[in-house]
């Protein structure tokens, strides 16, 4: 940069020049129209001050230099605002002055305004110590949030727990019921089958000290006599049929047991393989008291349904509270159908009865918790909002109704083959 001379200026008065040779908070410029520096205060100097070391008006990015020579005239004021200079490779300095022209040199005038720039930094200072509360803030927030999400989590827990306990109270009454018809005869026919045990060995001891004190013409006719009075041919008819209902009710009893016992395996978190053949069965099996004989059910199911991968315990869930809804649908006698199809991907169950049906206020608001129907301590209203969420969240897949007053409703649920 050439030597600050005043004899090379046009601008000669002394106001310009006192006090701004070492000011900072003016910086004070004069250039000739091809951008050379002729005079340079030290607050200029620090603006032109390139990060090579150099000293250069390119720094002025806006207005850029040509902007202001090309459009402008002698002895006129070029521009009054804020002049942005480069500092860096990605930072800016902002500040404001004017440009005035006189024959072929410019004179640049810019103002630090050192009191708003106090202020400022006062403002950014108190705004980082507002951002660092507001995360800090929102630090403790999504650590509520992560600790709600886990309560929230076991709450879902607890309630298809409770909606599980809810299913099985409408169904103990019914299976106490449906085992104790097997166990009853099963007593009945071991207490005939020991009476007449214990006639067979009365009849044969009373047959041996016979034989020891009389000949033989006595004693056939002391066998005729014994057969007659302990009816030894109905005896040996009837324990046949004994023994075979007595193993009947016993494998009746057996496959109830093994029915609620996997039906009471909703916690299960085991996804595997399964056929839906033998779930839908086995909650038909258990419904059985929701259906009391008034209600046909029709199980259609393709022969080469593929298993799935499911957690078997809650689709069973899943199956049995449409089942019982179903069948608390329907007053009197009815009709239950469920019809399981399936392509390359999904397998696809339609369980469609001709109950009362719903209104479309009613199938709006059906899967949301808490919803029902029914009269006031008959229902929890979980059902089929768990039921939803089993299926959609729990096995990516789909569950929608149908239905219409008067006409029944549909249930279908599509489950993809691979989750």
């Amino acid at each position: 940069m050439p030597k600050s001379s005043t004899h090379d200026l046009n601008f000669r008065d002394e106001q310009f020049f006192t006090g701004l040779m070492s000011s900072l908070s003016y910086a004070v410029g004069v250039f000739e129209t091809s951008g050379k520096n002729i005079f340079a205060n030290a607050g200029m100097q620090r603006i032109l001050t390139t990060k090579e070391g150099e000293k250069s008006i390119e720094n002025l990015i806006n207005p850029v230099w040509d902007q202001l020579i090309n459009n402008s005239h002698h002895d006129t004021i070029l521009y009054e605002g804020i002049f942005t200079f480069s500092v860096g490779s990605s930072s800016y300095q902002s500040l404001k002055g004017t440009a005035q022209r006189r024959a072929e040199q410019i004179l640049l005038l810019i103002e630090y305004d050192v009191v708003e720039l106090s202020q400022v930094q006062v403002e950014l200072v108190s705004l980082n110590g507002e951002v660092t509360n507001l995360q800090r803030e929102v630090a403790i927030k999504n650590s509520q949030l992560a600790k709600t999400l886990i309560e929230l989590k076991d709450t879902q827990m607890m309630l298809i727990h409770s909606e599980k306990m809810n299913a099985m109270g409408q169904l103990v009454a019914g299976v106490a019921h449906e085992i104790n018809n097997p166990i009853s005869f099963v007593d009945s026919n071991v207490h005939a089958l020991g009476r007449m045990t214990r006639d067979l060995v009365e009849g044969f001891t009373t047959l041996e000290q016979q034989i020891s004190t009389a000949d033989i013409d006595s004693l056939r006719t002391s066998v005729a006599q014994i057969r007659a009075e302990i009816d030894l041919d109905f005896i040996v008819e009837d324990l046949d049929d004994l023994m075979k209902t007595t193993s009947d009710g016993l494998r009746r009893v057996k496959k109830i047991v093994e029915q609620l016992r996997n039906f009471s395996r909703l916690d299960e978190a085991e996804t595997k393989r399964a056929n839906l053949r033998e779930g839908l069965e086995s909650s038909l099996s258990l419904a059985q008291t929701e259906l009391k004989n008034r209600i046909s059910v029709s199980l259609d199911i393709v022969d080469d349904l593929p298993e799935i991968m499911c957690r078997p315990a809650e689709l069973n869930q899943v199956f049995l509270n449409i089942i019982i809804n179903a069948a608390q649908a329907i007053h009197g006698d009815g009709r239950l159908s469920i019809k399981v199809i399936h392509d390359s991907k999904f397998v696809t169950l339609i369980f469609s009865d001709d109950g009362e049906g719903m209104t479309p206020d009613v199938m709006k608001n059906i899967f949301n918790p808490f919803f029902t129907t029914k009269p006031v301590g008959s229902g929890t209203g979980l059902g089929l909002s768990i039921a939803h969420k089993i299926i959609t969240d729990g096995h990516h897949g789909t569950i929608n109704v149908e239905s219409e007053i008067g006409k029944g409703s549909s249930f279908v649920i599509r489950l993809p083959i691979d989750t």
